[in-house]
C-alpha cells in the first residue's frame, strides 16, 4: 500500500552552496510501517557558467529486490547554480512503505527543450549525455523503516559538465550524504589586504577528491552545510590549481568549522 502526498512548494532559490538533493523519512504514528519522504535539491559553481538547467523527470527508491518506489513523477526543471551556499529545493514528498531499501533513483530529462543546457557569455547550449546508459542515475544510499531519515544527494554541476570534441557534455556526479550526522564548513574569502572576496570558488576535498564546492557571496563569505563527519582541506579554486589552501579542516556531527581563506 502506498500514499502519495501533493508535491510541495518547490524553494528556487539564489545564492551558491552545495549541489545535491536531500531525502526525509520521517516514521508515520498513523501507520507505522509507512515513511513519510521528502526530496530536496541543491547544486554547486560550474567554471565560467552563468545557468546550468536540468529537468527531473522521476524519483524513486530502489529497494534491495532492485523493485521501484516512485515518489514523484511530475517534471520539474531547475537552475541548478541558483541553489547554492546552502540553498534548496524541495522537489517531491511521498508516504512509501516501509522496508529496506538500496538507493535513490533520480531519472533526467535527456533532450529536447527541457533537457540538460548550459548558458555562458549569454548563449544556451545544449548538454548531451556523455554516454548511454547514465540515465536513470542510481545513488547508494541503504536504509530501512525509522523514526527520521534525512539523505541530501549531492550533484556536484562541476564534475558533470565536462568536456569533449564537440563541445561540454553532461556526465552526472551525485553522491549522498546522512544529514543526521553531518557537520559543516562556513567562511570568508578576503584579500591580501583584508577585503572580502566575491565570486571566489571555494572547494573542499578528502585527499584529491572534490566532495563539494560552492561560489562566495558579495560580502566574501561562503557555507558548505551537510558535509559527512571526517577531514577535509579547503581551498579557493583557480584556472592553474588551488590559489590557497587550509588543511586538516575536522568536520563532526552538527558541527560548524570556521575557515578564512586569504589570497596571496
Amino acid at each position: 500500500m502506498r500514499w502519495l502526498l501533493p508535491l510541495l512548494t518547490v524553494l528556487l532559490l539564489t545564492g551558491c552552496g552545495p549541489d545535491f538533493w536531500a531525502f526525509e523519512s520521517i516514521q508515520n504514528t498513523n501507520h507505522p510501517r509507512s515513511t513519510l519522504v521528502l526530496v530536496w535539491f541543491a547544486d554547486s559553481p560550474v567554471d565560467g557558467a552563468e545557468a546550468l538547467e536540468v529537468t527531473i523527470d522521476e524519483v524513486g527508491l530502489v529497494r534491495d529486490d532492485n523493485s521501484v518506489e516512485v515518489i514523484s513523477a511530475t517534471p520539474q526543471t531547475f537552475d541548478l547554480l541558483s541553489l547554492r551556499n546552502g540553498l534548496r529545493a524541495k522537489i517531491a514528498e511521498a508516504e512509501v512503505p516501509g522496508g529496506a531499501y538500496r538507493a535513490v533513483r533520480v531519472t533526467l530529462r535527456e533532450s529536447g527543450p527541457q533537457g540538460p543546457r548550459i548558458r555562458t557569455g549569454g548563449t544556451w547550449d545544449a548538454l548531451p549525455f556523455a554516454s548511454a546508459g547514465a540515465n536513470p542515475i542510481e545513488v547508494p544510499y541503504p536504509f530501512g523503516t525509522a523514526e527520521r531519515v534525512e539523505i541530501h544527494i549531492d550533484f556536484n554541476a562541476r564534475l558533470s559538465v565536462v568536456d569533449s570534441p564537440n563541445g561540454p557534455v553532461m556526465n552526472p556526479n551525485l553522491g549522498a550524504v546522512d544529514s543526521e550526522t553531518s557537520g559543516e564548513i562556513a567562511g570568508m574569502v578576503r584579500d591580501a589586504a583584508g577585503m572580502p572576496v566575491a565570486g571566489a570558488i571555494v572547494v573542499v576535498r578528502q585527499g584529491l577528491q572534490e566532495m563539494r564546492s560552492t561560489t562566495t557571496l558579495l560580502d566574501g563569505t561562503y557555507r558548505l552545510p551537510w558535509l559527512a563527519t571526517g577531514t577535509y582541506s579547503v581551498e579557493v579554486s583557480g584556472p592553474a590549481g588551488p590559489l590557497v589552501s587550509v588543511p586538516d579542516v575536522p568536520v563532526t556531527t552538527g558541527g560548524a568549522e570556521n575557515v578564512v581563506l586569504t589570497l596571496p
